[in-house]
């Protein structure tokens, strides 16, 4: 959605032009453009940073062109050690 707004603010593109290439729908994109809504998040914080968010799939990016998927026993386990290693309480499901 953003990536359209910009588009249709900063490069001139359409609005209905912008809502098919970026995938959204075109009325969502004409009202968040004309009526300025701020910016919100939805759903509970994240518990990692975004460096750590970054790191994290970077990582598995790396380990899929490796042929190596990541399952989410792997990625929980992950999780679990960044937050240990900082010292951050961690409410996560132990799976392994």
């Amino acid at each position: 959605m953003i990536l359209a707004m910009d588009a249709v603010k900063n490069d001139g593109m359409s609005k209905k032009c912008a809502a098919k290439k970026f995938g959204v729908p075109g009325t969502t994109l004409k009202r968040r453009l004309e009526k300025n809504l701020p910016k919100r998040k939805m759903g509970p914080e994240t518990i990692l940073s975004g460096g750590e968010a970054q790191l994290l799939a970077n990582w598995i990016l790396s380990m899929g062109r490796k042929a190596f998927p990541v399952h989410a026993t792997n990625l929980l386990s992950t999780v679990h050690k960044i937050m240990k290693e900082t010292g951050r309480q961690t409410f996560l499901v132990k799976l392994f």
